[in-house]
């Protein structure tokens, strides 16, 4: 759209006579509506123009070689993966938006290829098969997804180090910004007990630098873990403290039953 508003000027410009002969030919009451949708015309093409030249003057801060936009899922994997977080961190710092989500790996896209460094096999099998068995009863599904985890874990590192170098105001814009991380499942599809990093938001009131541990859980045996917290927290606890500390109330989202007070400073 802004290549051809370069080339043309406004749409408004090429259809101009056209407008005006139809608005010859119609009464007062659709004239009005005419008029009107002409205007709305107008104020998206001047909305484009702010946007390019706001963007104009903020080049971004990236080569065409750290972008790997073609990267296929499956067969390029790291390409792929970091080519997302970096048009993450680059809408962030360019302030094109202020949230983001994105998927890290779909169960389509990992059930083939190879893992970088780990090699051919899929985490959704090894999963599977490491649920009710010991890692010494089956060794190469247990090093496969510790494999695979390092895999994932690594990743975040260069994005967040893109956010920490970035000013923002008076601070960083890691600082400003919180990051969650991790996964949709512990093991057996058991959506609690999840894995999940929580990084940045220093100014915004989260504390780090600690592993924190909830929910009194069983393992794969069926043995309960009782070094933990026994007040019962969930994913929805943890999304609702984040939407809190940006000043978004979320009192009734989800299941949430209250702020998880321990990832506060």
């Amino acid at each position: 759209m802004l290549a051809r508003l370069d080339r043309r000027g406004s749409v408004l410009d090429l259809v101009g006579d056209q407008a005006k002969g139809l608005a010859r030919d119609l009464g007062p009451a659709d004239r009005r509506r005419f008029d009107d949708y002409l205007q709305s015309v107008r104020d998206v093409e001047a909305r484009l123009q702010a946007d390019r030249d706001h963007f104009a003057s903020r080049p971004l801060p990236v080569g065409a070689a750290d972008l790997a936009l073609d990267a296929d899922p499956q067969a390029r994997r790291d390409d792929y993966f970091r080519t997302l977080l970096e048009l993450v961190a680059l809408a962030l710092r360019n302030d094109q938006t202020r949230v983001a989500s994105i998927l890290a790996c779909g169960s389509g896209h990992e059930f083939f290829g190879e893992w970088p460094g780990v090699g051919p096999g899929t985490h959704h099998r090894a999963s599977h098969a490491t649920n009710y068995a010991t890692e010494a009863e089956r060794p190469k599904d247990f090093a496969f997804l510790a494999g695979v985890d390092r895999w994932f874990v690594g990743h975040p590192a260069r994005f967040l180090g893109r956010l920490r170098d970035t000013a923002d105001g008076d601070g960083t814009l890691l600082g400003n910004t919180m990051v969650l991380y991790g996964g949709g499942m512990s093991w057996t599809h058991n959506p609690s007990n999840l894995p999940m990093l929580l990084a940045g938001g220093g100014r915004l009131g989260l504390k780090h630098g600690r592993h924190l541990r909830f929910n009194p859980h069983k393992d794969a045996r069926g043995r309960v873990d009782r070094a933990v917290k026994a007040e019962e927290t969930t994913v929805c606890d943890v999304l609702r403290t984040v939407s809190e500390r940006l000043g978004v109330p979320a009192e009734r989202f989800g299941d949430s039953r209250r702020v998880v007070n321990e990832l506060l400073s």
